[in-house]
């Protein structure tokens, strides 16, 4: 089952996957809330950015680095260690989407496949509701 919901989720980001030039992405702040709590990220004219995590009873937690565009991916850089952002095109809007959040989905949607016993027909527009998406300020 775990497979299914892996190429399903395989689709769905070809499906939706978008693009951003480096122009488009500079200057700019993106930011996303849940219940844990607000995150956001500023990407400077000078390839660097910074993102705020403000977790749920917990100390805002800062991380600075590099960024470039790579296809449809914004890559984060700290350290040499690159993290990919997907760049999703929901309708008319451009979100950024993180492993982790993808890793959520992959869970949530293959613990109700296994309580249905078969792949949940999700749509892709309700996927996009279960993402917490960054979305530009």
């Amino acid at each position: 089952m775990e497979d299914q919901v892996t190429v399903y989720l395989e689709t769905f980001l070809a499906e939706h996957k978008s693009t951003l030039t480096e122009n488009e992405l500079m200057g700019t702040e993106w930011a996303t809330i849940d219940l844990m709590g607000k995150s956001k990220i500023s990407f400077d004219s000078n390839k660097k950015f910074k993102k705020e995590i403000d977790g749920f009873q917990a100390k805002t937690n800062k991380t600075k680095g590099r960024w470039y565009v790579n296809n449809e991916y914004v890559v984060l850089e700290v350290k040499k260690a690159k993290t990919p952002l997907y760049i999703l095109k929901n309708e008319n809007q451009i979100v950024l989407v993180d492993d982790d959040q993808i890793d959520v989905l992959k869970q949530l949607l293959t613990e109700a496949s296994y309580k249905d016993g078969a792949l949940k027909p999700y749509s892709y527009d309700e996927i996009f509701t279960f993402l917490n998406a960054f979305t530009v300020q």
